[in-house]
């Protein structure tokens, strides 16, 4: 599709609006971010990603924000078709139900935040402050030529219907500082 781009005072407020039916972002094996699929075949990670939820996208479903080929990703969910009340890490080896409770407000920009390791400990961050933690099976790391993917999940049939900012990715376990300090310096034009 063709999300439409919006620019704020300086180019660090950009963000996209996806229209949560077939808008969405990728990184294929080769081009569109420098480097190339390999550097996400890691088991060891922290994924930032600046949302902006909106009515429009509240549903039962998942609403994927970051999926790495069904490997690993984040969502955020409705458990009652009318609030955004999860944030869920997902990855092949660790299952689908690492799922913690939180409230977004419709409208608000919040930076969602996720650090991952191999033995499956999973941290979710939502404004640089830690909602919880949790341990799951041990976590692989994949070896994948697939798409990365922004708004969508890999198999691009649930789309998030929204605003998406900055996405960071690591290749290192953040600490809680280092995690605060990525929400403290983008705080200042995005929320």
């Amino acid at each position: 599709g063709n999300p439409t781009s919006t620019n704020g005072a300086t180019k660090k407020a950009s963000y996209v609006a996806f229209n949560g039916t077939n808008q969405f972002f990728y990184k294929d094996t080769t081009t569109n971010i420098n480097g190339n699929y390999s550097q996400f075949n890691v088991n060891t990670g922290t994924i930032h990603v600046w949302v902006r939820p909106t009515a429009a996208s509240i549903g039962a479903t998942s609403r994927f924000i970051f999926d790495y080929a069904g490997f690993y990703g984040l969502a955020i969910e409705s458990s009652d078709s009318t609030t955004y009340n999860r944030v869920k890490f997902y990855g092949s080896s660790l299952g689908n139900s690492a799922q913690l409770t939180t409230s977004l407000t419709v409208g608000v920009n919040y930076l969602i935040s996720a650090t991952f390791q191999p033995s499956g400990t999973c941290t979710i961050y939502v404004d640089g402050t830690s909602i919880g933690t949790f341990t799951s099976a041990a976590f692989a790391a994949p070896s994948s030529a697939n798409y990365l993917t922004i708004g969508c999940n890999s198999a691009r049939t649930s789309f998030w219907n929204g605003g998406i900012g900055q996405v960071l990715f690591y290749n290192t376990l953040q600490s809680s500082t280092d995690v605060a300090n990525v929400y403290n310096h983008f705080s200042t034009t995005l929320k």
